[in-house]
């Protein structure tokens, strides 16, 4: 068996506005950064109710 240990960074981020937590995993601490302004734009986009 073989078992590949990768480092990887957390991001996290909360959405008062919907009591919404984002979260996600990147490979790297600016890929990170890219991914959670994405998901917080895409979840401003969502009208309320949805997602």
């Amino acid at each position: 068996m073989f078992i590949q240990r990768q480092q990887r960074w957390w991001w996290n981020a909360w959405l008062a506005a919907t009591s919404t937590e984002l979260y996600g995993f990147a490979d790297s601490e600016e890929a990170a950064d890219e991914a959670m302004q994405q998901a917080i734009r895409e979840a401003r986009r969502q009208p309320e109710g949805e997602g």
